[in-house]
């Protein structure tokens, strides 16, 4: 009883913290993996870590029932996280890609979709701009921000005048 529903919450929060580690891989563990409230949990989390969307809806809709009221809060974040790493994951190879295309693929309104790459551009998760009128996303190239250009223009003007200096001693 207690364990499950600890072991339900440390499952929970590792999906939600966006936890490399599998919550699954503890020897203490894999004696509740095949009990019948936790098994829909395993379902979950090995969707999740695959980043497998589809599946995760899946998981979600069938086993509704055995997720209690504390999961239903956070179902919608879940999603979020989901929904944001197969984001990341398709627009990878794009530098401009249509916001219909990526909500097709993640089977979600245009509208989500659009506020999640809203997200991930204040986020700094990705550098671009949406263009609202053709509904696409335009990624940039990363910039050097103006700390790192001064900086790097102060270690040249460093090296010159050490040159420099160099360059008087031998003349003198």
């Amino acid at each position: 009883g207690r364990a499950v529903g600890c072991l339900k919450m440390y499952i929970l929060s590792s999906m939600l913290c966006e936890s490399t580690v599998d919550p699954l891989a503890a020897n203490e563990v894999k004696g509740y993996v095949e009990n019948r409230e936790i098994s829909s949990f395993v379902a979950l989390v090995s969707a999740y870590q695959r980043d497998d969307l589809h599946e995760f809806e899946r998981v979600l809709r069938t086993n509704r029932r055995s997720f209690d009221n504390f999961l239903k809060v956070y179902i919608d974040d879940l999603l979020k996280n989901v929904r944001t790493n197969v984001i990341l994951q398709l627009i990878a190879p794009y530098t401009n890609i249509s916001i219909g295309f990526v909500a097709k693929k993640l089977r979600i309104p245009d509208a989500e979709v659009e506020a999640l790459l809203i997200s991930l551009i204040l986020d700094a998760r990705i550098l671009g701009y949406i263009d609202q009128v053709e509904q696409r996303l335009t990624l940039t190239s990363k910039t050097k921000s103006k700390d790192e250009t001064l900086a790097g223009l102060n270690r040249w003007v460093s090296r010159i005048e050490s040159m420099s200096a160099s360059i008087q001693g031998k003349i003198r």
